[in-house]
């Protein structure tokens, strides 16, 4: 395929700036031009010609400056200027040796072209001072500047021995071409979220060194995103044949700008492969217009990782989770009877790709493998268990997938240094892990409390590690906050230690400090979440009530702005959940059935757009059974309760029959259950209310026995006892209400000697049961 007139500029320029870097080295050129085609070669040779009569470069400079070469001092400080190594539009670099005797040192320093006064100096004084911004190891590093005695500016920086990008990746498989060049993009990425844009990108200024290790350099018309310190429109220089529109049109570095660039790099270096996902990548990053590309360049690493990992890529409209859906559909057996054998193999392939890279130092290739085997087990263990989910009767293939994954996860975690990337994708299936398995935290069996606290404290500790290494990652931060949160409510739920759950939830908003992206607020909205109910716990409503409001609040102000997410959904509702919980335990039933009936609303609307996702089905049910609580207190509105806990019923008992196994949601059925027992009562239905609680009884007993050991459950068995003396005494048999009253008082008091009893149990619980008992005849 003849390549078109673009491309052909694009490369030739490119050439163009290597050759004259090494004048007279015909060595050099002869290798670098040996398979070029006949129309690069006649474009290069036209650029040369142009360059010997007018002085014009690759590296265009708005207005039509020339770039004349500055005459350099022999020498900088301690430095012998060696040989120049690269020019571009803004200033020679060449290679320094220190030869003050004192120690030896190779460096690069960089020297503005003589002609480039005034405004464009400025800009070169700016570089230094973003080079100094951006504190980041594939970042050549800045360690000094200053000017020389004919006031030329000058900085020096490391040197880095190195090809460019796409000579360096020329020999490499198209995956593995990929991987070095999203590693490109990921520290373009750390630049703007610095607020920087480098605003020159091309493949002369990414090197690759011979371990395969991206540097980015040359920062010479960066601009701070923030305006402050950025060169004007009408100065700097561009690589036209990377350049946006844009800036060829002399607006301001942006963001934009880069992602055009990286996808013109990007274009370079896959060549005419024909794959139709890459071809609409570069479509979609060099689009003409701004708001046609990539909003960022993160957004195109993610498209870049979604063709690795196998997904369609966001850059073509194809349905992509439509098609997986029915795909699954179509052939559930077949995937159900496979998933086992393939996350065995997932684990065994991952555990072959680290052993490869610690053998071979081939880095590159291995971390090719490697992405391919963590997106393939990412998919397993989010969209596939997802999937699962929602079909009934895969309780026992879940729990097989998750043994898997666990198995996986742990041998990951063994890698010492991990990078950002990767550390946050083993603490964040940790977290996963932990969720899957936590059930609704207390209810779980001993064993499965302790597995997710074994994840819950490995996804902490790979995360703590990360940070010590990368301070400034902001998600690295975030994750973790989310894990003390999820570390902060099995506190509460399954180990009854308050003061414990406080000291997450205080290090987790710590973590979050000064931090107010979308996802840093959602983090903190779920410890402040946490930290309310914890303070309800132990008896202080009212300052639980205040965070709760707020975080409400706050939300509410950012919803005015967009349209919540399903998980933001999901926070509100608990937000309001937990609010009608503390102003139940305030004495405030009309205040809790205001506040449950608030939670309701978008619980109940998740559950209608995901009719068959546990976790909204429950949160909906929960809030279903604190208003169907506070209904029976306020104005004895008993109709109104009897119905509200029979469609909290309903819920529980629609997701057992989808999965018998899911003992998790019994309980919460028993629960239920038990108040809803007492409104059938309080609405004359006697009879019914305690044939309910005997079945209520039975099968707490029945659990119970298997596990004795486990306080919230036992406390879960007492607190079902907690209606019968209440409906016994409205039916006037005073007999039996003080026997079931002192077989609660004793069951009561048994929970709190061997696991002991939260404050509010204390006061609200045992000692109003241990005083009605004083009435009874001993």
């Amino acid at each position: 395929m003849t390549k078109t007139a673009p491309e052909v500029d694009l490369r030739a320029l490119d050439l163009f700036e290597r050759v004259a870097a090494r004048p007279g080295n015909v060595r050099f050129r002869n290798r670098l031009l040996k398979a070029e085609s006949p129309q690069v070669l006649e474009r290069l040779a036209k650029l040369e010609l142009a360059h010997a009569a007018r002085a014009a470069m690759a590296t265009q400079v708005p207005g039509g400056t020339g770039a004349a070469l500055a005459e350099p001092p022999a020498r900088i400080g301690p430095f012998r200027l060696v040989e120049r190594i690269g020019y571009g539009g803004m200033g020679d670099v060449w290679r320094g040796e220190r030869d003050d005797g004192r120690f030896e040192q190779v460096v690069a320093i960089k020297l503005i072209h003589a002609h480039l006064t005034g405004s464009a100096a400025q800009a070169f004084e700016a570089e230094r001072r973003i080079l100094a911004k951006l504190d980041h190891p594939d970042i050549v590093r800045l360690t000094d500047g200053g000017e020389t005695e004919a006031g030329l500016p000058y900085l020096i920086m490391d040197y880095v021995k190195g090809a460019p990008l796409d000579e360096a990746v020329a020999p490499l498989p198209l995956s593995q071409r990929i991987v070095v060049f999203r590693q490109a993009a990921s520290v373009v990425q750390f630049a703007h979220s610095r607020l920087v844009a480098h605003a020159d990108l091309k493949p002369s200024n990414i090197l690759v060194d011979a371990e395969g290790r991206v540097r980015l350099l040359d920062f010479g018309i960066a601009g701070l995103l923030t305006g402050e310190g950025a060169p004007s429109p009408s100065v700097g220089a561009m690589t036209g044949g990377f350049a946006s529109p844009q800036r060829l049109a002399g607006a301001a570095p942006s963001i934009a700008d880069d992602v055009y660039a990286l996808g013109m790099i990007l274009s370079l270096i896959i060549g005419e492969v024909g794959d139709v996902d890459l071809t609409a990548v570069v479509a979609k990053a060099t689009a003409r217009e701004e708001a046609d590309r990539y909003g960022t360049v993160g957004d195109l690493i993610a498209d870049l990782d979604r063709w690795s990992g196998g997904y369609p890529v966001t850059a073509r409209k194809v349905g992509a989770r439509d098609r997986a859906a029915k795909f699954y559909g179509r052939n559930k057996l077949s995937v159900t009877a496979s998933l086992v054998a393939i996350l065995a193999l997932v684990s065994a392939t991952a555990v072959a790709t680290l052993s490869s890279v610690q053998a071979r130092k081939d880095r590159a290739e291995a971390t090719a493998r490697f992405n391919e085997v963590r997106s393939l087990a990412t998919y397993m263990l989010y969209d596939q268990y997802d999937a699962l989910e929602n079909t009934a009767g895969t309780l026992k293939l879940r729990a097989e997938l998750v043994n898997k994954s666990q198995i996986y996860l742990e041998k990951l975690a063994r890698n010492k240094t991990p990078s950002p990337d990767l550390a946050l994708d083993i603490g964040e299936g940790f977290s996963r892990l932990a969720q899957i398995s936590r059930g609704r935290f207390g209810s779980g069996t001993q064993g499965t409390l302790a597995r997710v606290e074994r994840n819950l404290a490995s996804g902490d500790a790979v995360l703590s590690d990360a940070i010590k290494t990368h301070p400034s990652a902001e998600k690295l931060r975030i994750a973790l906050a989310r894990i003390r949160s999820k570390r902060c409510e099995k506190g509460i739920y399954s180990d009854q230690a308050f003061p414990k759950a406080l000291a997450f939830a205080d290090s987790a908003e710590a973590l979050l400090t000064n931090t107010s992206t979308p996802d840093a607020n959602n983090a903190r909205w779920s410890v402040r979440n946490c930290r309310a109910d914890v303070l309800v716990w132990m008896g202080d409503s009212k300052s639980a009530i205040a965070i709760l409001l707020g975080e409400r609040s706050a939300a509410a102000a950012r919803f005015a702005r967009r349209t919540p997410a399903d998980d933001e959904l999901f926070l509100l509702g608990l937000t309001s959940r937990l609010l009608a919980e503390a102003a139940y335990y305030a004495n405030d039933p009309a205040g809790s059935v205001e506040y449950a009936t608030q939670a309701t609303l978008p619980l109940k609307e998740l559950v209608r757009r995901h009719p068959k996702n546990v976790r909204f089905l429950d949160g909906y049910a929960a809030s279903l059974l604190i208003k169907g609580e506070a209904l029976m207190l306020e104005a004895k509105h008993y109709d109104r309760a009897v119905e509200v806990l029979a469609e909290g019923s309903s819920i529980y008992r629609r997701i057992i029959a989808g999965d018998p196994d899911d003992k998790s949601s019994l309980r919460a059925l028993l629960s239920l259950e038990g108040d809803h027992a007492g409104a059938l009562a309080m609405h004359g239905q006697v009879n019914q209310a305690l044939a309910l609680l005997d079945d209520i009884d039975r099968q707490y007993a029945a659990i119970v026995a298997k596990s004795p050991n486990e306080g919230n459950l036992v406390r879960q068995q007492a607190r079902a006892m907690l209606p019968r003396p209440e409906i016994l005494a409205m039916a006037g048999r005073k007999s039996e209400y003080c026997t079931a009253l002192r077989r609660s008082v004793q069951a009561w008091r048994s929970f709190d000697k061997r696991f002991g009893a939260s404050p509010s149990d204390k006061t609200d619980v045992i000692d109003k049961i241990t005083k009605k008992l004083e009435a009874c005849p001993t």
